[in-house]
């Protein structure tokens, strides 16, 4: 799709992220990419893959490039090939700003970038891969990748103060202390179902996963939004899932989401025998419109640089029981009613979660309790006008 012509004097921002499916980075960069195209500039994004990243852009008439080249997992020849790509795309498009999105894209697009003497790089740490289980040779590469990204980019961005943190611990880590800056993910308002609708939803989402729909209306709802991937730590939620229900046999579990985990998760969840008490309900648009549905959102996540999801619960005005890890609390922040426990930790999350269960909500009404909880630092303006700050510094 095309963009809208552009003006001499509008500033061109090319935005590349690795993978096009459509997580938090990708969310960031869609969101990012409309706020930048509706105040006045001329927006390109290039990506790996087709998925829905592409299809959410285009519907913007934001003018998309596919580098198939380009794909998550390290590879010598396939990766030099991207440099080329990214060389010619960058000659090709002559952007002002180039904003990198993935640890990977980030090492070879900043490079590529000062190749082609672009004005402002700029790498935002969405997450931090060297924190998932990795070989200790895995993890220093990694490290590595991340240090040199920052490295030859004008300026970085750490979406909280955990990942900067995490990346000044890297050895040599002090030479780029100047040229990271914290600015926390924000999100726009959600539209959201009323709780009776999403709970009909979801009730004919299980319907079609079982062949059985179900009455929802005395459940307690337990529900999370994550990729089924090992990082979101659903096996641990699974597993707690089965001693929560031991105590409170009247709540189901939901999680909306899809992934290369599924069929393992999936027979976790038969094993032991909670398959009409724990739905993988898939990947479903605007999941967290449904987040009124649930009477506890649950992040079970070994490790997070923020999660906006848990933004997205916050402003539903839900219970949330989450990890402590990476970000986590400092996008819960002073929230209430929330609980966090250690990742990895079955019998901790259960806890936690069970007592969460069993509070009474003191809040009344809805609207009342859901804005005396709301941070204005967790909306996606301040995130915009400091990102934009960025951009244009000299």
């Amino acid at each position: 799709m095309g963009s809208k012509k552009q003006n001499k004097n509008r500033k061109k921002v090319l935005q590349i992220i690795t993978k096009s499916n459509f997580g938090g980075a990708q969310k960031y960069v869609y969101e990012l990419s409309k706020k930048l195209r509706s105040d006045g500039f001329d927006v390109v994004v290039a990506f790996g893959g087709e998925d829905l990243l592409k299809e959410k852009l285009q519907n913007e008439n934001i003018k998309t490039i596919q580098i198939k080249s380009l794909q998550r997992d390290i590879n010598i020849f396939s990766d030099l090939k991207v440099f080329i790509d990214l060389i010619k795309i960058i000659h090709k498009e002559k952007p002002d700003i180039i904003h990198l999105n993935s640890s990977k894209i980030g090492i070879i697009g900043s490079i590529a970038a000062r190749f082609c003497f672009t004005n402002r790089i700029i790498f935002t740490i969405h997450g931090l891969a060297f924190n998932e289980d990795r070989g200790a040779i895995s993890k220093n590469f990694i490290k590595f990748i991340y240090l040199m990204a920052v490295f030859f980019s004008h300026k970085s961005i750490a979406v909280s103060e955990s990942v900067k943190k995490n990346i000044l611990k890297i050895p040599l880590g002090f030479i780029v202390k100047n040229k990271i800056e914290v600015i926390k993910n924000g999100i726009e308002k959600v539209e959201f179902y009323e709780r009776d609708v999403a709970r009909k939803f979801i009730s004919e989402k299980i319907g079609q996963n079982s062949q059985k729909e179900q009455n929802l209306d005395s459940k307690k709802i337990i529900g999370t939004i994550a990729e089924l991937h090992h990082i979101k730590g659903i096996n641990f939620l699974i597993e707690s899932a089965k001693k929560i229900l031991a105590k409170e046999p009247n709540a189901i579990f939901v999680v909306f989401g899809g992934g290369d985990d599924r069929e393992k998760l999936q027979n976790q969840i038969i094993d032991l025998g909670l398959e009409k008490k724990f739905y993988l309900l898939g990947y479903i648009d605007n999941a967290p419109k449904y987040l009124k549905a649930l009477d506890l959102f649950v992040l079970s996540s070994i490790y997070e640089a923020l999660a906006l999801v848990i933004l997205e619960a916050k402003q539903a005005g839900i219970k949330i029981a989450a990890s402590n890890a990476g970000g986590i609390p400092e996008a819960i922040s002073n929230y209430e009613p929330s609980v966090l426990f250690e990742p990895k930790n079955v019998d901790d999350m259960t806890e936690k979660i069970y007592s969460l269960l069993e509070v009474e909500e003191k809040y009344s009404p809805e609207d009342e309790k859901t804005s005396k909880n709301q941070n204005p630092d967790d909306s996606i303006d301040p995130m915009y006008q400091k990102t934009i700050k960025v951009y244009l510094e000299k």
